[in-house]
C-alpha cells in the first residue's frame, strides 16, 4: 500500500502520471504519423485508462483514512479494546 501523502504530493504524483500519458501518446504518434483519427483516439483512450487507474490508486491509497493496525486503548486501564458490536468498543478488563 502507498504511504499517506500530503495533498501537494498527491497532486505532484497525479501530474507525473498525466505527463507520462502525454509522452506515451506523443511517442506513439511520432512513430505512427499516418495514423487515422480513430487510431489516435483508441491509443489515447488506452493510455488514459491506464493513467486514471494509477492516478486513482495514488489518490485513494495516498490518503490517511484513519485506520490503524492497533486497536484503541482503554482510557482507564490502557489495555486493548475489542469491538463488541458495530461501532461499539469494549475494554477487555
Amino acid at each position: 500500500m502507498t504511504r499517506p501523502m500530503t495533498r501537494a504530493e498527491r497532486q505532484a504524483a497525479f501530474m507525473q502520471q498525466a505527463k507520462q500519458m502525454f509522452e506515451e501518446v506523443e511517442g506513439w504518434y511520432d512513430q505512427n504519423p499516418r495514423a487515422t483519427f480513430e487510431e489516435i483516439e483508441e491509443r489515447s483512450r488506452q493510455a488514459r485508462q491506464k493513467m486514471m487507474g494509477e492516478a486513482l490508486a495514488i489518490k485513494i491509497n495516498g490518503r490517511d483514512v484513519g485506520k490503524t493496525e492497533e486497536r484503541p486503548r482503554c482510557q482507564k486501564c490502557n489495555r486493548a479494546m475489542e469491538l463488541k458490536r458495530r461501532n461499539t468498543l469494549q475494554c477487555l478488563s
